[in-house]
C-alpha cells in the first residue's frame, strides 16, 4: 500500500491494482472510494478469497498505529483489521 502525500492511496490487492482516498486526523482514518482493476487469477490458490478480504478488512479501518516499520489498523470494533511491516526499498 502506498499512502501519498495528496490524500490518495494505491497498491496491489494479491491479484489487482487498488486505488481510493485516504484521510486521517489523529490516529482515526477512513478510506473512502477503492476501486479495483477486476482482473482474475487462478494461482495460487484462495488468491481472490484472499484479495476480497483484504479489501473488506481495508474498507473497515478506522484508526492506525506506526510503531518502527509496523503499521496497525483497527475497525470500529478495536480489532486489528490489518498490520503490515514497512518495505524497505532500494
Amino acid at each position: 500500500i502506498n499512502f501519498k502525500n495528496d490524500g490518495t492511496i494505491e497498491g496491489n490487492a494479491g491479484c489487482n491494482i487498488f486505488s481510493g482516498n485516504y484521510l486521517t486526523e489523529g490516529v482515526a482514518i477512513s478510506v473512502r472510494n477503492i476501486q479495483s482493476t477486476e482482473k482474475a487469477c487462478l494461482q495460487p490458490d484462495g488468491i481472490m478469497e484472499q484479495e476480497t478480504q483484504f479489501l473488506i478488512a481495508l474498507n473497515s479501518i478506522k484508526t492506525y498505529r506506526i510503531e518502527g516499520n509496523n503499521l496497525e489498523f483497527r475497525n470500529a470494533d478495536d480489532a486489528i483489521a490489518l498490520s503490515m511491516i514497512k518495505k524497505q526499498l532500494n
